[in-house]
């Protein structure tokens, strides 16, 4: 964009027009906060247009966005209600619903909408809250006619009413017909702009003349620019002249010319438009929308595929688990009374959990992938970021609903395990909440790290980075447990820069030690057993455990500041 400049006003509908590329959506997403000016001043109903609050009164329809799939009409509208801050009844939004027609469809889950439908869902949102400035980008694409007359009366209500609308629409005609100035883009610069009036400049009439004598002609020059095709004649008046053309139709007839049809014209804004572009080419509060937002991510998780594959990976591993822990009792005498069993049994159980960590780290990171990155790259994010809320705040949302749901996973699962445990050998751990604790630990950090990655790469590309970190991160812990246990420094090294690069490894070896017996490490052989990748030699330190809460505040706030920086 390069030195554009517009205004909005009260009870006015200013049109966006120009070509593909011209900078008319980007010049919206500015005036919303989700792409960042350069230099120059965005100013939104009085307030820095990066300033939330001065979003909570504003409506925006996007030109490309999704809402919730799995969500209904009714809750969508809900949805945005609580985003905004504005306090709007059930029967408002019922009211909203039945003004875009989609009254009878309240309760349809919206991924069953067509492309129209999901049009009149967006204006239903973008009217809502109540707005006094209403965004609408290209809001009857994929409208049929009946729905484009259903638009331009809500805009003509709208400007009725007092509210400003500023209008994106490659459909010139419905600009002409509900706009009172027009603002014409064309690569990033204002090619022209004013009134409708004023950037049509004047209006036509064309005339079939027969038995025109030299004096009708001079009249008809006199009268403006003339353009003849045999007997037509078009004739270029001023915008606001209202009183030539019955004034001409006199004169000429008085002279004796035989007038065969009057059709009066204009030049039409798409003319106007054409000629213009070829001489050119010559706080909304954190707290309530991040636990919104968490709620909504929450929902989302419970509603992918990934619940499933999950619980069903779950439930195989339970059920393997418990034959073979059976199994081991019954050969080992149904008791755990000898050093041996009780090693054996924590080896196992530190083996079983690992899967169980495993299956979170696959399962969370390529859900944090698809959950951020993917709905930036949908349009869903678009949609929600457009209300009166922080990027940080929409952020932190997503990581609090993927770290309840990440670690709600692993603290459920392994206290299954533990107890199955349990009622199969009658081995239970020492310290079951501590090692649960540093599991779900784990899976913060992991989570936190994969949101990091999908704030800059694609949705698959994070989930797989991530994931190839943490199993790096424990071949390295492996690889320096060795060294360790060999009195090898540099090869011990290894294990502890990885340990403190990405904590993972750190928070698993803290949970083994919790889930071990105290006399592992005695049966094993002391300090030797930090070679074998299910013991662990020693518990978490708490410097460890403050550097872990330190890593993942400032992973996270790199996140946040990647996310807030990136043009949507």
């Amino acid at each position: 964009m390069d030195g554009v400049g517009l205004e909005v006003g009260r009870g006015e509908v200013v049109g966006l027009l120009g070509p593909n590329g011209a900078g008319k959506t980007t010049v919206i997403k500015m005036l919303l906060g989700l792409v960042r000016p350069d230099a120059g001043e965005v100013v939104l109903l009085g307030q820095p247009a990066g300033d939330p609050a001065a979003r909570a009164r504003v409506g925006y329809l996007p030109e490309l966005f999704r809402y919730q799939p799995w969500l209904s009409a009714a809750e969508v509208l809900e949805l945005h209600v609580r985003l905004s801050g504005a306090a709007v009844s059930a029967d408002e939004r019922r009211d909203v619903l039945a003004l875009v027609g989609l009254a009878e469809r309240a309760r349809d889950r919206v991924g069953g909408f067509s492309k129209g439908m999901q049009q009149r869902l967006g204006l239903a949102v973008a009217l809502v809250a109540r707005p006094e400035l209403v965004v609408l980008d290209e809001p009857t694409s994929a409208l049929d006619p009946l729905g484009r007359v259903d638009v331009r009366d809500i805009v003509l209500s709208l400007k009725a009413r007092g509210v400003a609308v500023l209008l994106n629409s490659h459909l010139i005609g419905e600009v002409e017909r509900v706009c009172d100035r027009v603002v014409i883009l064309d690569r990033g610069r204002v090619a022209a702009s004013g009134t409708l009036t004023e950037l049509l400049g004047q209006h036509e009439v064309r005339l079939h003349l027969t038995g025109l004598p030299a004096t009708g002609e001079a009249r008809l020059a006199a009268a403006g620019r003339v353009e003849r095709e045999g007997d037509w004649f078009t004739v270029a008046f001023p915008a606001d002249d209202d009183t030539t053309v019955p004034d001409l139709v006199r004169d000429l007839v008085g002279l004796g010319v035989r007038v065969h049809a009057v059709e009066p014209g204009r030049i039409s804004l798409e003319e106007r438009l054409l000629g213009i572009l070829r001489d050119g080419a010559e706080e909304t509060r954190v707290n309530r929308v991040a636990l919104t937002i968490a709620g909504l991510t929450l929902r989302e998780a419970t509603r992918r595929r990934v619940l499933m594959a999950l619980a069903v990976l779950t439930v195989v591993l339970l059920a393997l688990s418990g034959w073979g822990f059976s199994r081991f009792a019954a050969e080992s005498g149904g008791t755990l009374t000898s050093g041996e069993a009780r090693l054996t049994a924590s080896i196992l159980l530190n083996l079983v959990m690992f899967g169980y960590s495993l299956i979170a780290a696959l399962g969370t990171a390529f859900l944090a992938g698809p959950t951020l990155s993917g709905e930036t790259e949908s349009g869903i994010a678009l949609a929600v970021l457009a209300r009166p809320i922080r990027r940080s705040s929409f952020l932190l949302g997503k990581w609090l609903g993927l770290v309840a749901f990440g670690s709600g996973y692993v603290t459920l699962a392994g206290l299954a395990q533990v107890v199955v445990v349990g009622l199969t050998v009658d081995y239970w751990p020492p310290e079951p909440v501590a090692a649960l604790a540093l599991l779900a630990g784990q899976t913060v950090v992991l989570l936190t790290l994969a949101v990091l990655l999908s704030t800059v790469i694609s949705p698959m590309a994070s989930g797989v980075v991530a994931v190839g970190l943490f199993c790096t991160t424990w071949v390295a812990g492996v690889v320096g447990g060795i060294g360790a246990a060999l009195d090898n420094d540099a090869v011990a090294r290894v294990g502890t820069v990885s340990r403190v690069l990405l904590p993972t490894d750190g928070l698993w070896r803290g949970a083994m030690h919790a889930f071990q017996d105290p006399s592992a490490l005695l049966q094993f052989g002391g300090a030797d057993g930090q070679a074998f990748p299910f013991l662990s030699v020693a518990p978490l330190t708490p410097a460890y455990l403050a550097w872990t809460a330190l890593w993942v505040a400032m992973v996270w706030g790199l996140a946040a500041v990647s996310f807030v920086r990136r043009d949507l």
